[in-house]
């Protein structure tokens, strides 16, 4: 069993810039891509290599921007959930998301 609360989630200062190395790849980004689109928020995502070598989230658009620095607080809220999401699912049998309808997106309720 795993709990997820607003107490719990990452920092905005931390974010998901702290936990790129860890999970950012394709999948991440397609997945990450979809749940904004299911909440309501058409975005396309790219990856792209930063000058530091390490794999980075961008707006796709015509001149592509940061993704985490850009977002509003509730797209950044809503990823950082995706991102304890796609970490934890894959061990977790039961999953507990508490008071997320005060915190997210209402359509996560």
């Amino acid at each position: 069993m795993h709990c997820i609360n607003r107490t719990d989630a990452f920092s905005t200062q931390v974010g998901l810039s702290a936990v790129h190395p860890a999970i950012l790849n394709q999948d991440f980004k397609t997945g990450l891509e979809r749940f904004l689109n299911v909440m309501g928020y058409d975005y396309r995502l790219r990856l792209h290599q930063g000058l530091d070598r390490s794999q980075k989230l961008y707006f796709d658009l015509e001149t592509p921007i940061l993704f985490y620095e850009n977002a509003s607080s509730g797209i950044r809220a809503l990823a950082d959930l995706y991102a304890r999401l796609y970490t934890t699912m894959s061990h977790a049998s039961f999953l507990y998301l508490d008071e997320f309808d005060a915190f997210y997106n209402y359509k996560l309720s």
